[in-house]
């Protein structure tokens, strides 16, 4: 067995990079498993095909980083940290326009209210039941459908309704939103620190087995000199080398140049 130490400064940390992408990894299966068990359900298709997307996107990337921070794969981890890196930054760009542009929420809420009545009502009438209200700006704006007030027994309309909510919940929705963009960011550095640090060790061990290799050739080069020279009587019965001429080798990851 070669004496190198087998331990390296990236293992504990590999270890701890792939079980939480792992976790996340069974996460995105499951929320796909959710779509596609709604896509053929008269559920709305928008639902479905969104928490597909999601879901696949989540597997995808999740799998991705795991794959390589286990096989030690600094193309995969740094494809994972690209992914994250994009993803993070799409989000703050689309949290900032949010917020320069409140004044015109209203306005694209409408817009979307329109889009979805003519292309899958279903998510409207979905999403009245669930709010508990009737159309957009009040029970008789474009409710669907129309008995949608009284099948309800509701007296407001969604835009007020998801107003209240977010005011409401809106500690919770903010602690939610920074704990997530939070765990993307430490995600990002981990994997960006544990694929240098794959990196440099893959060159440390070059450069110690090619220095390995060199000491050897040497060996067995000085081996054979010896071996012709030990017939003359001056070199003794057998002519051995003593173990101090001999260059010691030094163990990888033990050497100071090695050390964090």
């Amino acid at each position: 067995m070669d004496d190198r130490v087998i331990y390296k400064r990236s293992q504990a940390l590999r270890e701890y990079v792939g079980s939480f992408l792992l976790c996340v990894m069974f996460i995105g299966l499951a929320i796909t498993s959710i779509g596609a068990y709604l896509i053929n359900s008269t559920t709305s298709k928008t639902i479905s095909i969104a928490l597909l997307v999601l879901g696949g996107i989540i597997t995808l990337t999740s799998f991705i980083g795991c794959f390589g921070a286990q096989l030690e794969n600094t193309g995969f981890l740094n494809t994972y940290s690209s992914i994250t890196a994009i993803a993070l930054i799409v989000e703050l760009i689309a949290m900032g326009l949010a917020y320069t542009h409140q004044l015109q929420i209203d306005t694209y809420g409408s817009k979307s209210w329109d889009f979805f009545q003519q292309q899958d009502s279903k998510f409207l009438t979905e999403l009245e039941h669930s709010l508990k209200c009737c159309g957009y700006e009040s029970i008789k704006d474009r409710a669907i459908p129309k008995t949608c007030a009284a099948a309800l027994n509701v007296d407001i309309g969604c835009k007020q309704a998801v107003v209240s909510y977010a005011q409401q919940w809106h500690q919770y929705i903010t602690i939610a939103i920074i704990f997530l963009l939070g765990v993307q960011l430490i995600a990002l550095i981990v994997s960006v620190v544990l694929s240098f640090i794959i990196d440099r060790e893959t060159r440390e061990e070059e450069t110690y087995m090619a220095l390995l290799s060199s000491q050897n050739n040497n060996h067995h080069h000085s081996w054979l000199n010896h071996g012709e020279s030990s017939y003359s009587p001056s070199n003794g019965y057998f002519g051995r080398t003593t173990r101090s001429s001999q260059r010691s080798i030094p163990r990888y990851g033990s050497t100071p140049s090695t050390k964090l």
